[in-house]
C-alpha cells in the first residue's frame, strides 16, 4: 500500500484536510496570479487548485457582505456603515473569540471605513447595479472552469443599445506592490467581461467599460482595459497550460482527501 493510501486509511475517521477537483478549475485570484507567475509559483497554484485545503476561510467576510448588500440595493445613496464598523471594532476586542476572528473583524472594520470614505470618488453611484446570485455559473476559459468574484451586474448602453458588465469587489490591504494590485484589478475586470458574455447575454452587449473591479483599499474603480483582448489571450494561454498539465499534477505529500 502506498504511503498516501496508508495516510488516507489512518485518517478516515477524521475530517480530511484536503478536497479534490478532478477537472481543471481556478479561482479568480488564482487566474489573476498565474498569468504572470514563475514556473515554480505556477506549479504551486495548480497543486492548490487541484487539491484545495478545506480549512481556508475567506477574509473580510463581514466587510464584503455589508458592502455587497449596499451596492445591490437599487435605492442606495451614500454609504453609512457607522453601526457596522462599531460592531466590528467591538468584535475585534472580544477575548472570547479566536485571534483569527478578532483580527478579521478589525480588518473588515477598516475596509468598510475605507469604502465609506472613498465611495463618492469612485463614481460607483453613477452605475446601475443589480444583484447576482451567490452561486454563479463558472466562466470557461480554454477548458478550465474559473470561479467569478463578481457580485453585481452593471447595466448601461453601448452605441445606444443595451449593454451589461459585472462588478467585482477586491479587498486586499497587504498587496505587495501597486503594480501587482493593478494587475489583479485588471484581470478581475477582464474576467467580468467574460462572465457577461457567457451568462448575461439576455441583457445586451458585454461592454468592457461596464466590467469593473472595485479595489476597496486603493479606493479605485478599475474598468477592463482597452487592451483587454490581449490580456484575455494571455489568460487563454495560461489556462491551456493548466488544462494540459492537470492530469499529471501530483497531490501534496500529506494529502488525505478523496481517492484519486
Amino acid at each position: 500500500m502506498s504511503p498516501i493510501s496508508v495516510l488516507r486509511k489512518n485518517s478516515s475517521m477524521a475530517k480530511s484536510k484536503y478536497s479534490y477537483n478532478a477537472e481543471p478549475r481556478l479561482s479568480a485570484n488564482q487566474l489573476a496570479e498565474i498569468v504572470n507567475a514563475s514556473p515554480t509559483r505556477r506549479k504551486s497554484i495548480c497543486v492548490a487548485a487541484k487539491f484545495p485545503k478545506r480549512a481556508i476561510v475567506a477574509q473580510y467576510r463581514d466587510a464584503n457582505d455589508n458592502l455587497t448588500a449596499f451596492l445591490q440595493n437599487p435605492a442606495r445613496a451614500y454609504p453609512n456603515f457607522s453601526t457596522q464598523i462599531e460592531a466590528l471594532e467591538n468584535k475585534s476586542l472580544d477575548p472570547a473569540l479566536s485571534a483569527w476572528v478578532r483580527n478579521d473583524a478589525g480588518r473588515s472594520a477598516e475596509a468598510l471605513s475605507k469604502a465609506q470614505a472613498t465611495y463618492n470618488s469612485t463614481n460607483l453611484g453613477n452605475f446601475e447595479l443589480k444583484k447576482l446570485p451567490l452561486s454563479k455559473p463558472k466562466v470557461l476559459i480554454s477548458g478550465v472552469e474559473v470561479s467569478s468574484s463578481a457580485t453585481c451586474s452593471v447595466h448601461g448602453k453601448y452605441k445606444g443599445e443595451p449593454a451589461v458588465g459585472c462588478l467585482s469587489i477586491l479587498m486586499n490591504k497587504s498587496e505587495t506592490s501597486s503594480s501587482a494590485r493593478m494587475e489583479r484589478c485588471r484581470s478581475a475586470a477582464v474576467l467580468s467581461v467574460l462572465y457577461a458574455e457567457q451568462h448575461l447575454g439576455e441583457y445586451g452587449y458585454a461592454a468592457p467599460k461596464l466590467s469593473l473591479s472595485y479595489d476597496v483599499f486603493a479606493g479605485k474603480l478599475v474598468p477592463a482595459p482597452n487592451t483587454y483582448k490581449k490580456r484575455l489571450a494571455n489568460m487563454e494561454i495560461s489556462c491551456e497550460g493548466v488544462a494540459l498539465w492537470w492530469p499529471s499534477i501530483e497531490p501534496p505529500a500529506d494529502y488525505d482527501g478523496p481517492s484519486l
